[in-house]
């Protein structure tokens, strides 16, 4: 499902995705205040400051699936190995949490990955889709990840 995110909407998210404490975002103009949280230290918030003085003002959408899944395909052997470790980690694993508009194709896709009887390239596949279903509803997820920073897929895009 395609969804619209406001540039506000877009700077909360992703410093939210950054682990940077807020109460949220304010815009005047082309200007974003950031309202943190008392818990964020002084360097979260000039990460924070740094970060929306130069956000764009611009309305972004969701990437539709096949833009993501090309660029999930695109990953090194390395990079997808880690975005699956974490995604498929926990329990319930991680992606099992999403409550995203694609929630069910990444139940029916995890459960098929982990129960049926696929070939190796079936389920690696399988786990593709449950990435880039839950990166088109986590659209930060995949920006700069803890689990391995040199990644870059945004589930998002400036609206054409």
């Amino acid at each position: 499902m395609i969804t619209t995110y406001s540039a506000i909407s877009r700077l909360d998210a992703y410093l939210r995705s950054l682990g940077i404490p807020i109460l949220g975002v304010s815009q005047t103009g082309s200007t974003f205040t950031v309202q943190y949280d008392p818990s964020a230290t002084q360097a979260q918030k000039d990460q924070g400051d740094s970060i929306a003085s130069t956000w764009p003002n611009t309305d972004y959408r969701s990437k539709p699936l096949w833009h993501i899944y090309s660029d999930v395909n695109g990953l090194s052997a390395t990079q997808k190995a880690a975005v699956t470790n974490d995604l498929f980690a926990g329990t319930p694993a991680k992606a099992l949490q999403d409550e995203g508009a694609n929630a069910s194709g990444i139940y029916s896709v995890y459960y098929s990955t982990q129960t049926a009887t696929l070939s190796v390239a079936d389920k690696n596949t399988g786990k593709l889709y449950v990435i880039m279903f839950y990166v088109q509803d986590n659209p930060t997820y995949l920006i700069n990840p803890p689990f391995d920073p040199s990644i870059s897929v945004p589930g998002w895009e400036p609206v054409p």
